[in-house]
This record gives structure tokens, C-alpha cells and sequence, in this order.
């Protein structure tokens, strides 16, 4: 089964999250930001 353009989560950064992803292939990751600043991410999948 494909999933087009399905939002898998959306959360507010300073704050970590889970996420278990519905099934096989290819995800995207999307950062948006609307402040100017520079900002540390750290990812680890499992």
C-alpha cells in the first residue's frame, strides 16, 4: 500500500518524540522552522 504526502506526526522541537512508521519503503523527513536562529538535531532510528 502507498501513502502520498500523509502527515506521520507533528510536534514542537525543544521536546523529543516516537514514531512508528506504518510500513516499508521511503519516508521523508521535513524540519520547517519560522525563527531566524540556528538550532541542534539529533536523530537515532531503530
Amino acid at each position: 500500500m502507498i501513502h502520498y504526502h500523509q502527515l506521520i506526526t507533528s510536534t514542537r522541537f525543544g521536546s523529543g518524540f516516537e514514531v512508528t512508521l506504518p510500513g516499508d519503503g521511503t519516508y521523508f523527513l521535513l524540519l520547517d522552522s519560522f525563527s531566524n536562529s540556528l538550532a541542534n538535531y539529533r536523530f537515532q532510528v531503530v
